[in-house]
């Protein structure tokens, strides 16, 4: 019964890391068509947007279980998603403040 339910329980894990995956690469194939709509077509643009889109995801499809190896990956992705995201916006305030 415990391994019929652990079966389950990392079935479930992979269906979420697939879904996951699928979300993140259909909003990059999507995103740099939307916003070139709205004359916001570059990088940064494109990265900030990724990485709010990676961050809901992120929530949305968490795992219940915390030893998924791919959640491990996707906390290092956050961290240095943070780090460039606050770059980004540093370069875009300044030239603001000045």
């Amino acid at each position: 019964m415990v391994n019929k339910l652990n079966t389950e329980a990392a079935s479930r894990v992979r269906q979420q890391f697939w879904l996951y995956l699928l979300s993140q690469l259909g909003f990059l194939a999507i995103a740099p068509l939307l916003l070139r709509l709205f004359g916001l077509l570059d990088p940064e643009t494109i990265f900030v947007a990724w990485f709010l889109w990676f961050l809901a995801m992120s929530e949305v499809f968490a795992p219940q279980l915390s030893d998924a190896g791919w959640w491990k990956w996707i906390g290092l992705i956050r961290v240095a998603g943070y780090v460039a995201f606050t770059f980004v916006m540093i370069q875009r305030v300044v030239p603001v403040l000045q």
